[in-house]
């Protein structure tokens, strides 16, 4: 027997329509001869497609970009470059706190200090910026959440969550961060804003696996007159009448920019999303954009800045002071860096010599401990795995040790520091003296770290206060936006819940700029291209709305659906006897693979043998687990 199931969460009918360009009609030249008619760049172009507004990148800017644009009236096209279950970039996947301040007033005495003496980031812009902060909790409780059941961090000891700069003017005072439910990380947020998209299907269609590639450009104004967008293996020319935003994130995943851009090579460790790989600087820079901030970005990982080569636990002790010898040295055995400072590290932000700074590390960076660290912390059975990886080194003296390492200096830098230790200053870092323990008689320990962990970059197209892209000669490039973290505000210091709130301020200004209507283009006096406009809104779209599910079902079998995974939908069938649950099959899911398949693994079967849902979540797929949990208790719920 077959059965169907209707996918409830996404909703609402696509509808179609869109008005043909229209051309002015010829005339008579003086001569007698019929002059061509008057005709726009847009008119030279073979359009596939035609939207009034075309967002690029499906995270909180994209978003709400498009969600702003289709309430005043625009037709909308989300081309994202992942697919359905990996979309939205780094606001999938990211803590879900948005920052706020009390007073725009307040709030820019905090970021105007942050921003120091870096002034790319006008006074205007950062205003703007501290307005729309104020209002944040109002605006996110419009999309369709509460006020009362938002949670506060201010306050509760988790220092990126917290006022992270406490020293700067203006930060205790007036700074705040939240999330929407009492978690973190787990995705409600971006779940919010997804089903704002879905709401509106009506008027915003959605493109996943669909990269943008260029921007087409009027050569004569620069205004952008539309996106060229790979789909199902063509080349696509979409017309966007009104506007296009850029909302497609950083560079985090492109090797070379790294490079260029912020120094980093080989050993660099990234979190968030693998489609952040700086196509966006790419296209922007093809239309004359300015670029900024392009030497920031946020660092994350042991110590906010350094991550391990393997076991991320070991590499924390392997780093932290104050519980037998540690230091952290470079390739020639001497230390670079106090390791407090590693160790308080604010998104990868250190203290070096009075400020916060992203720290340049040397190419290799080794923990330096001894025994007394493997016995109080019992290490011993993991410290015996770690060597046999090669990325733990073991010797019974520092200068056997530094052999090995070929790090010269070793043994003279841990004399130096154990003398520190014993007249409890540290003369080279000022590291606190209840943090000074020497190092012991040995075996003395080796751990490599991979240095560099990237959260995500700043860097992007430079843009206003109106969320226009500016171009070389610092006037806006018509009819092109951005928002987010692809050219995000952030020039020096930046303060935990900060991109999100960005992209939540200037997604929604990028949306309504871009919505509006604008004067017509400066016509051209050569033929125009004939255009076949199959893609148009609600002819296409990747949304799954009013979706349903066939899948086989013999008696007492129950299919049931959660709308909540982490990547959509996740749809299970399940088999009594009785009231006895005898096996949970998962059918259909767009979870992450790799970061799910444990809940996808495992979970059914702890279902069964606890004939309940009422069973632990799997460390670091809850979302997963608890969307597996809901689709059991929907199909049970078919049962009585």
């Amino acid at each position: 027997m077959k059965k169907r199931i209707l996918a409830l969460t996404l909703t609402g009918c696509l509808l179609a329509g869109l008005c043909a360009c229209q051309q002015s009609p010829s005339a008579e030249s003086p001569t007698g001869d019929p002059a061509p008619a008057t005709l726009t760049y847009a008119d030279t172009v073979a359009w596939d497609g035609q939207y009034d507004v075309v967002v690029i990148g499906m995270g909180f800017a994209g978003t709400t970009a498009a969600i702003e644009a289709a309430d005043n009236g625009a037709s909308v096209l989300i081309t994202e470059k992942a697919p359905e279950g990996e979309a939205g970039g780094n606001s999938r996947v990211c803590h879900q706190l948005f920052a706020t301040v009390d007073t725009a007033e307040g709030g820019f005495e905090y970021y105007s200090a942050m921003r120091g003496k870096f002034d790319s980031t006008s006074d205007e812009m950062l205003m703007t910026f501290m307005e729309g902060m104020t209002h944040l909790q109002d605006y996110v409780a419009s999309l369709g959440t509460s006020k009362e059941t938002m949670t506060g961090w201010k306050g509760k000891g988790i220092g990126t969550y917290d006022c992270e700069h406490p020293e700067l003017p203006g930060g205790l005072e007036h700074f705040y961060t939240y999330t929407i439910t009492d978690q973190v990380a787990d995705g409600a947020l971006y779940r919010l804003v997804k089903e704002n998209i879905v709401e509106r299907s009506d008027k915003i269609d959605v493109w996943y696996e669909s990269p943008a590639v260029h921007l087409v450009q009027d050569p004569q104004s620069k205004t952008i007159v539309g996106v060229q967008i790979q789909r199902g293996g063509k080349t696509l020319n979409i017309r966007a009448n009104n506007g296009v935003v850029m909302a497609c994130g950083g560079f985090e995943n492109n090797p070379e920019m790294l490079e260029t851009y912020l120094r980093l090579g080989g050993q660099t460790t990234f979190f968030g999303s693998a489609y952040n790989t700086g196509d966006g600087i790419r296209m922007a820079q093809e239309v004359g954009a300015e670029m900024w901030h392009m030497n920031n970005y946020v660092s994350g990982g042991v110590g906010g800045s350094m991550m391990p080569a393997t076991n991320a636990a070991f590499a924390a002790l392997a780093g932290t002071p104050g519980v037998g010898g540690t230091i952290l040295v470079g390739p020639d055995g001497t230390r670079f860096i106090n390791e407090e400072a590693i160790q308080n590290a604010r998104h990868g932000y250190v203290y070096v010599a009075g400020s916060y700074i992203i720290p340049r590390f040397p190419e290799h960076v080794y923990g330096i401990f001894d025994q007394s660290k493997v016995d109080a912390y019992q290490m011993g059975q993991l410290v015996e795995s770690e060597l046999s990886l090669g990325y733990l080194h073991k010797a019974d003296t520092i200068e056997a040790l530094a052999e090995e390492l070929g790090a010269k200096y070793l043994a003279d830098t841990v004399a130096t520091y154990n003398r520190y230790c014993k007249e409890g200053k540290d003369e080279q870092f000022r590291r606190d003296p209840s943090n000074l323990v020497a190092f012991g008689n040995g075996p003395f320990y080796a751990y490599e770290f991979t240095v560099n962990c990237v959260l995500n970059t700043q860097g992007g197209a430079k843009r206003n206060e109106n969320a226009e892209v500016l171009g070389l000669d610092g006037d806006p490039i018509p009819h092109l936006y951005s928002a987010g973290e692809f050219g995000g505000l952030t020039a020096r210091t930046y303060q935990g819940g900060t991109n999100v709130a960005e992209c939540l301020v200037f997604g929604p200004i990028a949306g309504r700029n871009a919505a509006a209507a604008k004067d017509p283009l400066p016509p051209y006096t050569i033929a125009a291209a004939e255009s076949n406009l199959v893609y148009t809104p609600g002819q296409e779209s990747d949304l799954t709305a009013g979706k349903t599910y066939d899948f086989e079902t013999a008696d007492n079998q129950y299919l049931g659906v959660s709308p909540n995974g982490m990547g959509g939908d996740i749809v299970v069938r399940v088999t009594l006897d009785g009231e006895t649950i005898i096996n949970v099959e998962i059918m259909e899911h767009n979870e992450s693979e790799g970061i799910s398949d444990p809940a996808i693994q495992n979970l059914p079967t702890a279902i069964v043998d606890a004939n309940s849902t009422e069973v632990d979540n799997i460390s670091g797929c809850t979302v997963s687990c608890k969307a597996i949990k809901q689709a059991v208790e929907d199909a049970l719920s078919q049962a009585k």
